[in-house]
């Protein structure tokens, strides 16, 4: 993963690094949903906090906006339909930022069987 650079330094490519910190979140978030049920996933802790389901989607959907960008490809948002099985538009700009506690409160998340 590193390279060495002039001089002596060491480079780390910044596509590898990147990778490295997306796969990094990729396993512990796996670890941390594994095993909760849907309830758990859709439940507030408190009136107006983000749910666990939630704050998931917006992560994962923020990483597929930004990796989008870095690799000038199209999102796995529209590309893989998977606004449809979230029952979302299709708009790529569409990460949850700025969603209303009201837009937050109405999300569901849904178990999926592991792969």
């Amino acid at each position: 993963m590193l390279n060495q650079g002039y001089e002596g330094e060491v480079i780390m490519t910044w596509h590898r690094l990147v990778m490295d910190i997306f796969n990094r979140i990729a396993e512990q978030l796996e670890q941390v949903l594994d095993g909760l049920t849907t309830e758990e996933l859709n439940r507030q802790p408190s009136p107006g906090a983000n749910t666990i389901g939630w704050l998931t989607w917006h992560l994962t959907r923020s990483h597929d906006r930004n990796m989008s960008e870095l690799i000038e490809k199209e999102q796995l948002w529209t590309v893989d339909g998977w606004y449809i099985k979230f029952g979302r538009d299709t708009d790529p700009a569409e990460t949850g930022v700025g969603h209303t506690t009201e837009e937050m409160a109405a999300f569901r998340a849904r178990r999926t069987p592991k792969r």
